[in-house]
């Protein structure tokens, strides 16, 4: 799959977060790059390597227990897009 296949997956995660739909994209961003992983070109591995830069991001507006729940549901998407438990 390329980038763009990707995207629906990536505005998923966004939706997944939580946050706002103005501020979950750049906080996506920011743990995908702190990971070392283009933003652009993110893919289901990368996101799994980015859950917990995400995760403490999140942890920054949501309560502990909303961010495992969240946390849960994205690995268990990202699960589904890789067609096995990563």
């Amino acid at each position: 799959m390329n980038s763009t296949s990707y995207e629906e997956l990536r505005v998923e995660i966004c939706h997944l977060s939580g946050l706002s739909s103005l501020l979950a994209p750049g906080v996506l961003r920011r743990a995908l790059a702190d990971t070392g992983v283009n933003p652009e070109l993110a893919g289901p591995r990368d996101l799994l390597k980015a859950l917990p830069k995400l995760e403490a991001r999140m942890r920054a507006y949501l309560t502990p227990a909303d961010v495992e729940q969240r946390l849960l549901q994205m690995r268990k998407l990202i699960e589904r897009w890789t067609g096995a438990k990563p």
